[in-house]
């Protein structure tokens, strides 16, 4: 992956103990109100509806180098 191509593999690339994320939360209630009715339930079409909605009310929580800033 990216992180092997720039000799970062060690760092990060992957959620393991030690290495660095950012992590965004979503809040799929926000997301899609109507999820259990909806019939756009595979994760690309819930990515798809994050992306063209666009509203910071889906984030819960924000996490950089695993520290929680929101």
């Amino acid at each position: 992956g990216g992180a092997t191509a720039l000799s970062l593999q060690d760092s990060i690339g992957s959620l393991d103990v030690g290495k660095n994320a950012d992590i965004v939360v979503i809040d799929p209630e926000v997301v899609d109100p109507m999820r259990d009715s909806s019939i756009y339930t595979k994760s690309l079409e819930q990515l798809s509806k994050c992306i063209y909605r666009n509203s910071s009310s889906m984030v819960k929580s924000v996490y950089i180098q695993g520290e929680k800033l929101v």
